[in-house]
């Protein structure tokens, strides 16, 4: 069993469905993408890089990508094991961070709705912050709903 798939293991066991899944590694693949990027600066040519970007953006699902990540990364590192290895751990990495945050998150609001005093001071404080306030009116702006979202 791979990394990702562990990880992708223990997304499903924090309550993550496939199709949730599948929806975070889309948003995740591109920041593996730029991390490859700059690994590639110092062994391909602009060419290579631009014609990268462009086969990112048009690959339309997250195996299009992987797919397309492996295949830069074995140019970046050579050997096929070792690209691949490198590329399941950057993965698994982010799937990781996702699932850590998810358990705060929680773990958060657990605290919040049982009444604990710390928390609902944290929480209320940073719902009154300029940084709240910018992300509500950025997600506003991108068309987000966050309350339907969060109901899914």
């Amino acid at each position: 069993m791979t990394d990702t798939d562990k990880a992708i293991e223990r997304l499903k066991r924090i309550g993550y469905t496939d199709s949730k899944i599948t929806e975070l590694l889309s948003l995740l693949l591109p920041d593996v993408a730029d991390k490859l990027l700059i690994d590639l600066t110092g062994t391909a040519n602009e060419d290579d890089l631009a014609r990268f970007e462009i086969e990112l953006k048009q690959a339309s699902t997250p195996e299009d990508q992987k797919a397309l990540l492996l295949k830069m990364m074995r140019r970046a590192y050579g050997e096929e094991d070792e690209a691949r290895s490198k590329l399941d751990k950057e993965i698994a990495q982010k799937l990781n961070e996702a699932a850590d945050l998810t358990e705060k998150v929680r773990a958060t609001y657990h605290a919040y709705m049982n009444g604990d005093p710390n928390t609902k001071k944290a929480v209320e404080d940073y719902a009154k912050s300029d940084e709240a306030r910018q992300i509500l009116q950025d997600m506003d702006a991108a068309g987000f709903d966050f309350r339907a979202a969060a109901a899914e």
